[in-house]
């Protein structure tokens, strides 16, 4: 039984992938103790949303695009992020060019 799923899963890989990203999504809630959402668009141009672990308070939010994610922040919390990662490469480039001189 167990052979013949995982011959499967060699003549379909995409079967393969899309089970490999649930669970490995699925251990990954389970170990961070976190809801994820993952957001993908289908090929009808439909917004889908599949939940991991509904019970977990923390939410991370995800984009699949193919067999890539992406992390989906709110507008705001992006602005915030944008600006410290600005400000980290600020101070690098100064202390870079003191330290060079």
């Amino acid at each position: 039984m167990v052979l013949t799923k995982f011959a499967f899963y060699l003549i379909f890989p995409i079967f393969f992938i899309n089970f490999f990203f649930k669970t490995s999504l699925e251990l990954a809630s389970h170990c961070f103790e976190v809801r994820i959402l993952v957001y993908s668009i289908s090929d009808e141009n439909y917004l889908n949303s599949t939940i991991y672990n509904k019970r977990f308070e923390k939410t991370i939010s995800l984009l699949k695009t193919g067999t890539h994610f992406d992390v989906a922040v709110e507008k705001p919390k992006f602005e915030i992020m944008s600006f410290a990662q600005n400000l980290v490469y600020e101070v690098n480039f100064l202390f870079g060019h003191l330290l060079l001189k």
